[in-house]
């Protein structure tokens, strides 16, 4: 049995503590605190801030997993004066936005009631009904708003 070894950009991080990567679907990056000596930190990191570099992680049982384009973003508060502790992401950081605010297809309640069916009166069910905020539909068919729809209408605003 081997002992479990992380590196980035090829230095090992300190063994102080637990570590872990996520592969983490969506547009937000993953990201995570690691720890090395002080000197290691002005050697090796401290003029790498905002550069890609591997980070390759081998579990005691000898499997590897490499990841590319990982990211020091910055400093963090440390628990010793021996340690720096620094944030590190995947390359979505880099990834640019546009937050498009909107609202699509909000309910109200219209205060009308119906009775669901054709029943007998023990079974009977009566329902509110609900209508949409008409600035919340789609304006040109005047009909709530499809998946696809709003798609391409957050796309036509960039």
């Amino acid at each position: 049995m081997t002992k479990s070894l992380v590196t980035l950009g090829g230095t090992p991080i300190a063994a102080n503590r637990g570590f872990a990567w996520r592969i983490q679907p969506g547009v937000a990056p993953y990201q995570t605190t690691v720890q090395v000596h002080k000197s290691v930190w002005e050697n090796k990191f401290a003029n790498k801030i905002g550069e890609p570099l591997q980070l390759v992680i081998k579990n005691s049982a000898g499997d590897t997993e490499k990841f590319e384009d990982i990211y020091i973003l910055h400093k963090a508060p440390s628990d010793s004066l021996f340690r720096v502790t620094f944030v590190i992401a995947d390359k979505r950081w880099k990834w640019g936005y546009q937050l498009i605010v909107r609202d699509y297809n909000i309910q109200r309640k219209t205060g009308s009631r119906t009775n669901l069916g054709n029943v007998p009166i023990e079974a009977e069910a009566v329902v509110d009904k609900y209508d949409y905020l008409p600035h919340t539909i789609n304006q040109t068919t005047n009909q709530k708003w499809k998946a696809k729809e709003t798609f391409w209408s957050c796309w036509s605003q960039r």
